[in-house]
């Protein structure tokens, strides 16, 4: 399968139902830009031997499924949650001290 749209993670999530591709590339699209990706499809397509020309090993395989498995997957939603709140504090702080910017601005030209 060449010649495709597929652009980001789901997209290649959404391959999985697809048991009988063997070959894929994603070269030229913006999905590998996206690090890890390569670990990725494999994980979510098993039944891929070739990727973007290259042999999938058995290495590669048991790469993908060790960075991808669950315990892992809760691993990074954990993190990412996490990073999402630190985000969401900072915006808050922001948001806060643009307040106090106008009104120590107000008062200024009062």
């Amino acid at each position: 399968l060449a010649r495709n749209q597929i652009t980001v993670l789901q997209d290649a999530e959404n391959l999985r139902e697809l048991s009988q591709l063997t070959t894929l590339s994603v070269e030229g699209n913006s999905i590998s830009s996206i690090p890890h990706h390569v670990e990725f499809i494999v994980y979510c397509v098993p039944s891929l031997h070739v990727l973007d020309g290259e042999a999938i090993s058995m290495h590669a395989r048991q790469e993908a499924v060790q960075r991808f498995s669950l315990p892992e997957q809760s691993r990074l939603r954990s993190e990412l949650q996490e990073a999402q709140g630190v985000c969401a504090a900072l915006k808050d702080d922001l948001q806060d001290t643009i307040m106090e910017l106008k009104t120590a601005q107000d008062e200024r030209d009062a």
